[in-house]
């Protein structure tokens, strides 16, 4: 396991990169157009990605980017459930990594935050509760 508490913007897109066959991301607010990018760039080498943000005004910045995804065939989903926040920080690449901690993935976070993340590998076998709570948020 590796803690990152610097350059935690960087250290995501470079596990996005590494990513063979699916990423699935559950975070409230994502405004980084370098972050989006990466799974755009992941999204052409044939990586399935699975994208779960707030509906919200801070999100709706970047919609019409989000909704670029999905027309080249992610699934965004945007939470509409005014009752229960989805708080949830992670992402899941592959079964294998597991991405954790305080850090949204917007621009306030990266530039202005003190944010931390966990990145797990396979060998800890952590990711595979994420995955099942990933299925619980929808």
């Amino acid at each position: 396991m590796k803690t990152i508490f610097e350059n935690i913007e960087q250290s995501i897109i470079s596990e996005i990169n590494q990513a063979k066959k699916w990423i699935k991301i559950s975070v409230p607010w994502f405004t980084s157009v370098e972050l989006l990018q990466s799974l755009y760039s992941a999204e052409s080498r044939g990586i399935d990605i699975e994208l779960i943000i707030e509906d919200d005004k801070v999100n709706n910045k970047l919609k019409k980017l989000f909704e670029g995804l999905e027309r080249l065939g992610c699934k965004v989903i945007f939470n509409k459930n005014k009752e229960k926040l989805n708080h949830e920080k992670f992402a899941l690449i592959d079964g294998e990594t597991l991405i954790y901690g305080s850090y949204n993935w917007t621009n306030k976070a990266n530039l202005y935050n003190n944010e931390s993340i966990f990145i797990i590998d396979k060998d800890e076998n952590k990711s595979i509760l994420i995955h099942t709570n990933l299925d619980l948020i929808q």
